[in-house]
């Protein structure tokens, strides 16, 4: 496997993170006037300004991307799945 194949691999899985969490980003605006005062901090204070500068990293490294990038795309994802998950539970109640 060549380095360029790994790159584009890489590529491809960060931007299919980044596909999911810009859904879950669309899906959450529209749930968050339901959740509690905590939830909508940290999304404004924490996890939308992460978002906006990993979406601006990737677009900048363009196919260069590293694994500190792909790296912080997982731990972001995850985070705002669990955010989502407390704002989804409380929206049901």
């Amino acid at each position: 496997m060549t380095d360029a194949t790994t790159t584009s691999d890489k590529f491809d899985r960060v931007q299919k993170i980044v596909d999911e969490l810009r859904t879950m980003r669309d899906e959450l605006r529209v749930q968050l006037h339901l959740a509690g005062m905590e939830a909508q901090t940290r999304w404004k204070e924490d996890l939308q300004p992460r978002l906006d500068k990993l979406e601006a990293e990737i677009e900048q490294a363009g196919r260069n991307l590293g694994d500190t990038l792909e790296r912080q795309s997982l731990e972001l994802r995850d985070q705002i799945r669990e955010l989502w998950s407390t704002v989804r539970d409380k929206a049901k109640r």
